[in-house]
């Protein structure tokens, strides 16, 4: 068989080590061409971390899929390769074999089947999150192989992150409160989004005692839930002072999605329930305790218009000064149980995109 060697270049990101290279399959001819590839927008992931405003810090694995596309971008086979660093640049290199009847390559990093740490990642949501300096979010990019110098075609690739993230900042700032003390958030979930990359239908968890089950450690979003029931996060004190910094100095609640597209009906875009518990007065002296769920069903960007679809690469973020506000607004609605049919609020969100950043991830 006839072995065509690929060099690739990627510029950007430092890398986790890796492992060797893994031929998936090399049916036919192989040839030399030279890749260049660079990371595009990228971000952070999910967890209490630094806010990706503030802190994008990013990883990518060193072991990058790569992939063959004929001309009806049918595959023509694949294989695994790892990338050695030139020098002290931020250009790393790796030798491929490509079919020459490729037309295309398409390279897919933090791929399904990858060791992080004891995750094994996959199309599944929740082996996608994790700390900040986890290469877990799914990145991908395709580039034309040209082949105007026979003997040693070329490919140009930019790989950008296949998720979005909603993110929860942990700023809470403006004027003190009167009527209300002691606001604790216990705990936040993500809800009705795609549980797999290809699903067609969205997976949405209703009442107490189906969250206590799909929450669960072995639940089907046991990922997917920043519970802190113990002892909450503070975000009022006890003489009605808003508190800052809720999840600590710039540090942020965020979780990374698969991308959506529901138009107008906010049954098909994500759901932030988010479980609190209060004491509120309404004549500013004798107060009283109550809890329940705040559900976050529709977000708006600045200046007032609805979010339609949540794009692979965006970050929508919003903070826990909005969070403070709906509380203690007459007209928010706080209910019972988590994702009612009725009763669910509006935020107003920032979307950013994501920004490639240097780090030195762990495995």
């Amino acid at each position: 068989m006839k072995k065509q060697t690929i060099l690739l270049s990627a510029l950007a990101l430092t890398m986790l080590a890796s492992c060797e290279k893994e031929v998936i399959t090399s049916p036919t001819e192989t040839k030399e061409a030279q890749i260049t590839m660079q990371l595009g927008q990228y971000g952070e992931t999910k967890g209490v971390g630094g806010a990706t405003t503030n802190n994008t810090q990013v990883a990518v694995g060193l072991s990058f899929n790569v992939e063959s596309l004929g001309a009806d971008a049918s595959s023509l086979g694949s294989e695994k390769m790892d990338f050695t660093r030139v020098g002290t640049t931020s250009v790393y290199t790796a030798t491929a074999e490509v079919n020459v009847d490729a037309t295309k390559v398409k390279l897919i990093g933090n791929y399904d089947g990858m060791k992080v740490g004891d995750i094994t990642l996959s199309s599944n949501i929740n082996t996608r999150q994790g700390d900040a300096t986890k290469a877990v979010v799914l990145v991908s990019g395709e580039g034309v192989i040209s082949k105007s110098d026979p003997k040693a075609p070329t490919a140009a690739v930019s790989v950008k992150p296949d998720m979005a993230r909603i993110e929860i900042v942990g700023t809470n700032t403006g004027d003190n409160f009167k009527n209300i003390k002691n606001v604790l958030i216990k705990a936040i979930y993500l809800n009705n989004i795609k549980l797999n990359r290809t699903d067609t239908e969205l997976s949405t968890t209703k009442s107490k005692e189906n969250f206590a089950l799909d929450y669960a450690p072995k639940g089907v979003k046991y990922s997917l839930v920043d519970n802190n029931t113990t002892a909450g996060w503070q975000i009022v004190d006890e003489s009605s002072v808003r508190l800052d910094n809720v999840f600590g100095e710039d540090q942020a609640v965020g979780y990374n999605i698969f991308p959506q597209t529901g138009g107008d009906n906010t049954d098909n875009h994500p759901h932030i329930n988010i479980e609190i518990s209060y004491d509120i007065s309404e004549d500013g002296t004798t107060f009283v305790s109550k809890s329940g769920f705040i559900n976050i069903k529709a977000f708006k960007t600045v200046p007032a218009t609805y979010v339609t679809k949540f794009d692979a690469g965006n970050v929508y973020s919003f903070s826990v000064t909005d969070i403070s506000n709906l509380i203690v607004d007459p007209n928010t609605p706080v209910s019972p149980e988590p994702e009612p049919d009725l009763g669910s609020v509006t935020i107003t969100c920032t979307v950013t995109k994501w920004t490639v950043v240097t780090v030195t991830p762990e495995a």
